[in-house]
């Protein structure tokens, strides 16, 4: 099975935010997947693996689950 690669703006306004906002979104987030670029300059394409993008949501999901489990308990 090959990796099918997703851009940052696609995943960007998949997440409802803008291109900038989503990269510091990333940077930020523990364990969010590292982006794929297609060059060494500023320009070059950013590209995410979409299968490490739909891992890290679903722990996070799953994270967030146990958390309200935890609270109401």
């Amino acid at each position: 099975e090959h990796m099918q690669l997703i851009r940052r703006s696609e995943l960007a306004r998949r997440f409802g935010m803008t291109p900038v906002g989503f990269s510091k979104m990333a940077a930020r987030s523990a364990g969010f997947p590292a982006p794929i670029k297609t060059g060494d300059n500023r320009q070059s394409a950013v590209f995410y693996d979409a299968a490490e993008v739909e891992a890290w949501i679903e722990a996070r999901k799953a994270r967030q689950i146990e958390e309200v489990a935890a609270e109401v308990a």
